[in-house]
């Protein structure tokens, strides 16, 4: 299916997408419920105000990305790092000093 150069809102479920493509689209406003988004590569995308729940970015990779304001709550933070820096070291060092 292609839908190009129209505003169009789909109601999508219980469908294989897999290997679809989205370039120049607006998505604002659009909800994900239970969806399989592994392997997803996103580019170029403004998330403001983006919110993530009950999600798994195991093995994922942010790189060049503006993080201003991001929260990060309740969440498995086991191996990750920023800029090759474990996060589990810096909260026990922060946590020591405190």
């Amino acid at each position: 299916m292609r839908i190009e150069g129209k505003r169009e809102t789909l109601a999508v479920q219980d469908a294989d997408a897999s290997g679809s493509r989205f370039s120049e689209t607006n998505l604002s406003g659009s909800s994900f419920d239970d969806v399989d988004m592994s392997k997803v590569a996103v580019s170029r995308a403004n998330l403001v105000g983006a919110r993530f729940e009950d999600v798994n970015l195991s093995e994922g990779v942010i790189e060049n990305a503006n993080l201003t304001g991001l929260e990060i709550r309740d969440s498995n933070l086991e191996g990750m790092r920023i800029n090759g820096v474990a996060v589990a070291d810096l909260l026990a060092a922060y946590r020591s000093r405190n």
